[in-house]
């Protein structure tokens, strides 16, 4: 390990949930639209239009648009988002009948106006029990590449990670029997899984289907970050004493250190609590010229496989939450990365990494390793 700068360092994440404000994710319906009426057992317990909301059909700004953002959709074939599917999983989501008492749903620990998350260290379970670990967020679940789910990737799939806490002996329970049998008995089901799915029968594939299908409908495309797109983020920095001058002097001083500059660099891990660094990193840092890191993204070039691999690993947001320890996940991606290690992930003949993170005070650190 050579080039450290090391300081304290804190980080927080910011997020944006502009796009889920209000009740649902999806856009609201055309009020002139002709509506299906919603059979009475399903209206006596459920306050759902008869037109469902417009999930599938959202209009994304042109950036979610480019080959970058679309090549990381992990939406598999044989479960596109639907309108329909997408309110049957809404409707399951907030079911506290998935839990063994009845008591815990998904959105219990889920919860929207925190990000789809909560504020606690450990969340309470069905029967007061804690969780192992923190609630991850949601948002813009569908734009991970790599398509593995929870802190530790154990789960190959959205779909498979839906099923899994509704499993659990803490967090609600139920084995895939009894889910089945609750969800059978609820008096929405054979409506909305007919709309869904073409007929009433009720399967923990259908469940699980339903339930990436609403997930993946949480996306934030209405930030801050997303109104300036349009106007240029990629602009060079004004000097000054700023985080981004700091994070600059600590990535000189490690190149001047390892001997090295940033075309021998083979990827780069940096902070991406917000995308904007992905952006105005590159360019401060030497990696392009200024104005050029928006077109490296829209061409593909920040991919493993690009000419400018950053982030391989999915980043800090990967780990659902932006905090300096992911300094510590940073070098380890280096580290699999340069011994070939890395699985998907993996950059062609990577043999020289860079790691920055930035902190609280304009502190900044960063590592280079070599093969």
């Amino acid at each position: 390990m050579r080039g450290l700068k090391l300081c304290s360092v804190a980080l927080t994440a910011l997020v944006s949930l502009t796009a889920c404000e209000g009740s649902d994710p999806g856009e609201a319906r055309d009020p002139a639209a002709p509506a299906d009426s919603v059979p009475e057992e399903v209206a006596s317990v459920l306050d759902l239009p008869g037109t469902p909301y417009s999930y599938a059909g959202v209009t994304l700004p042109a950036h979610f648009n480019t080959p970058l953002v679309r090549d990381m959709d992990n939406t598999p074939s044989d479960n596109p988002l639907t309108d329909e599917g997408a309110t049957l999983g809404r409707v399951l989501f907030y079911d506290a009948a998935l839990s063994a008492n009845r008591t815990v749903a998904c959105a219990s620990c889920h919860i929207q106006e925190q990000a789809f998350s909560d504020n606690l260290k450990l969340s309470e379970g069905f029967d007061g029990g804690l969780t192992g670990r923190n609630t991850m967020p949601m948002i813009d679940s569908r734009y991970y590449r790599n398509g593995r789910f929870f802190w530790d990737e154990r789960a190959d799939t959205l779909e498979e990670q839906v099923l899994m806490p509704i499993q659990n002996e803490v967090e609600m329970g139920l084995t895939l029997d009894e889910l089945v049998e609750r969800v059978s008995a609820a008096p929405y089901a054979p409506y909305l899984f007919e709309q869904a799915f073409g007929d009433e029968q009720v399967t923990s594939d259908r469940i699980s289907k339903a339930l990436a299908q609403f997930v993946r409908a949480i996306v934030s495309y209405r930030s801050r970050f997303d109104d300036g797109v349009p106007k240029g983020l990629a602009t060079v920095v004004p000097p000054g004493i700023t985080h981004h001058s700091e994070a600059a002097d600590a990535v000189r001083k490690a190149f001047g250190e390892a001997g090295i500059g940033p075309r021998d660099v083979s990827l780069v891990e940096l902070q991406d609590n917000t995308v904007y660094y992905e952006l105005a990193f590159p360019e401060e840092w030497g990696f392009c010229q200024p104005g050029e890191s928006e077109s490296l993204l829209e061409r593909g070039e920040t991919t493993p496989t690009g000419t400018l691999p950053i982030n391989p690993s999915g980043g800090f947001l990967c780990f659902g939450e932006a905090t300096t320890a992911m300094g510590v996940f940073q070098v380890c991606e280096l580290a699999w990365q340069l011994r070939g290690q890395a699985g998907g992930r993996q950059v062609p003949g990577a043999k020289v990494g860079l790691a920055q993170t930035l902190g609280l005070g304009a502190n900044a650190t960063a590592v280079v390793l070599e093969r």
